[in-house]
């Protein structure tokens, strides 16, 4: 399953004692001719198999591949001798064709050469480093059809670290990858931002799912990138990031350890290989919900997935529309629609409170008129500790904090505690949990769930749910006092709830007692509070107004003109330092900004 990487690691211990006193000369001689050997038997292998097949054909998973590439590294580690001089000047040229020929043109791997993506890519940085060490060609300065090895690595860092979606040894089943390759390749190709790579992944595969994951580490890992160099890890730039390519939406607060954040799954992507809709994960001081994640063959349920599904029938996947997605000051969102099964469009919404560690999940569900059964299933890495009803709390397995999971579905509902023990995996396999069933009446459904996390012995506030005709109303509590999140019906943009008005997929005011706080408006038009207009705009924008920050928060698609409510006389709006002009009328005040994200600090 590894390919050669197990045998290329084994020469590379060898290569680190074979010149010391450890061996004598009868035995290094023996040891010499033991690998050559096997790079003879392994030429023959790759013949075997059919060694004119690309990187992207099946048969080419692990072989014929990996026994060239492996042959070529023992080859290169004796550069002195005959026989794998010529071994070298046989195969060379075939993996040469095969590494031109790798179906990614972006020099990434894929899902569907079934995990061996990554086994490929260390296969071919060993036999660059071996090559390297030994006076051999620069593998790493050559390039294969545009593509070179630096590139190949950038790959993960570009697709892969952002999304962090599991903070484990990595984000696929394939336990073997390790975060020193990208220390190493950043090291060969002086890219000091493939080092942050290796930082992420090298601290999470220490806290992972309770897997000391260092226990995967061959010799080549432990010897290769040790002390390579004291180069630091260069942050990325973005924290939320929007991946659609991919298939993530992930709401970030930082790149800490204890940092929360959560992943919104919800198109097939090559990194988790996720044919089902709306799987999430969690973190905040520690992993929490589970996906399953993998893809389910036909004729197996899909309703171990911590979505929603309908009738424990088989989902029909067909990808995912991004309804909204932004990540404000102490706010953010990420929304997407799905035709998960034929009879059921999906839309699953992440509202999200920075300061509260609390997220919103919002579930509509619309079917046809046939009465159906849904099931919403979440899966904690965590015991649980509280079971009442519609609200179940988890304790983390490694720490002192709780999940503390509130349903809210606006209609009856049955919940049953549920486990997962039946996965391959380790990391992800020891997980309890909860499901909700309800009942899909023939009209369009709102599933509501509060998700919060809070230190073991702080009561979790609960989370109210009002309905109307024009919308729902959810009450979440706050640190600054509470937030109230604002959504139209299903199916629609405006709403009026409880003296609020609303253009837009979501919206919310946070209020102390009486003292109005802030709020915000997530991808619309328009708010307005008792009367009073707190957003016009020209076009859909995301914005967030905190009075006691005296900031506002915006994402913009395109240049637009903004009118925005602030309690108090403004005498200036400063961007980065720089003055901003604007316009006030009636505590209303109107400015024009372009596209892109933008911190305003107001000053009264």
């Amino acid at each position: 399953m590894y390919g050669g990487v197990a045998i290329q690691s084994t020469l590379f211990a060898y290569l680190a004692i074979r010149d010391t006193t450890l061996l004598d000369d009868g035995k290094r001689a023996d040891y010499d001719q033991f690998f050559q050997h096997q790079a003879e038997l392994l030429e023959q292998a790759a013949v075997l198999r059919g060694n004119d097949t690309p990187l992207d054909g099946t048969p080419n998973r692990n072989v014929p591949f990996a026994a060239n590439v492996t042959a070529l590294t023992i080859a290169r580690a004796f550069p002195n001798d005959p026989d794998m001089q010529a071994l070298d000047a046989r195969l060379w040229p075939t993996l040469e064709w095969q590494l031109a020929n790798w179906w990614e043109a972006d020099g990434g791997w894929g899902e569907n050469t079934q995990n061996y993506g990554f086994s490929m890519l260390e296969s071919l940085i060993l036999l660059a480093e071996t090559s390297l060490r030994n006076g051999g060609p620069d593998l790493y300065t050559q390039v294969f059809n545009g593509r070179d090895i630096h590139l190949m690595c950038r790959f993960y860092l570009e697709t892969v670290t952002p999304e962090g979606s599991v903070p484990a040894l990595n984000d696929t089943n394939f336990y073997p990858v390790d975060p020193g390759l990208f220390r190493l390749c950043g090291f060969r190709t002086n890219d000091p931002e493939l080092y942050f790579a290796e930082d992420l992944y090298n601290a999470g595969r220490h806290r992972s799912y309770g897997v000391d994951a260092t226990t995967f580490s061959t010799p080549f890992h432990l010897l290769s990138w040790v002390n390579i160099d004291n180069q630091l890890a260069k942050t990325p730039d973005h924290t939320s990031i929007l991946l659609a390519d991919t298939g993530a939406a992930i709401l970030r607060s930082g790149w800490g350890r204890d940092d929360q954040y959560a992943l919104l799954q919800f198109t097939a992507s090559r990194v988790h290989e996720e044919y089902s809709y709306g799987t999430l994960y969690l973190y905040a001081h520690g992993p929490w919900l589970i996906g399953n994640g993998y893809h389910i063959p036909a004729g197996r349920p899909t309703d171990q997935h911590s979505t929603l599904s309908l009738d424990n029938a088989n989902q029909t996947y067909t990808g995912g529309e991004v309804v909204a997605f932004a990540d404000l000051g102490v706010t953010g969102i990420a929304g997407v629609t799905s035709h998960s099964y034929p009879s059921l469009q999906h839309t699953r919404l992440v509202l999200w409170n920075k300061d509260r560690s609390q997220w919103i999940v919002v579930d509509d569900a619309v079917g046809d008129s046939s009465r159906h059964t849904l099931q919403q299933r979440w899966y904690v890495w965590g015991d649980a500790i509280l079971t009442d009803e519609n609200t179940w709390s988890f304790e983390h397995k490694n720490n002192n904090y709780i999940l503390t999971i509130q349903m809210l579905p606006g209609l009856p509902a049955t919940y049953t505690g549920i486990s997962r023990r039946y996965d391959w995996e380790q990391w992800v396999s020891n997980a309890d949990g909860v499901r909700m069933d309800v009942a899909y009446p023939g009209r369009p459904v709102r599933l509501v769930a509060s998700l919060s996390v809070s230190m073991r012995g702080n009561t979790a506030e609960a989370s109210i749910r009002g309905d109307s005709p024009e919308g729902t109303r959810i009450d979440a509590p706050a640190d600054d006092g509470s937030r109230t999140w604002l959504l139209p019906p299903i199916g629609m943009e405006s709403s009026g709830i409880d003296g609020y008005t609303l253009t837009g997929t979501a919206g919310c005011v946070t209020l102390r007692g009486e003292a109005f706080l802030g709020y915000c408006l997530m991808n619309g038009t328009s708010l307005t509070r008792q009367g009073q207009n707190l957003v016009m705009s020209e076009d859909k924008l995301y914005l967030e107004a905190s009075f006691v920050a005296g900031k506002l928060y915006l994402d913009i698609p395109g240049e637009t003109s903004v009118t925005f409510y602030w309690p108090e006389p403004v005498t200036a709006i400063m961007e980065a330092g720089a003055p901003l002009e604007y316009m006030t009328d009636a505590g209303l005040v109107t400015i024009r900004v372009g596209a892109g994200q933008h911190t305003l600090e107001i000053n009264p």
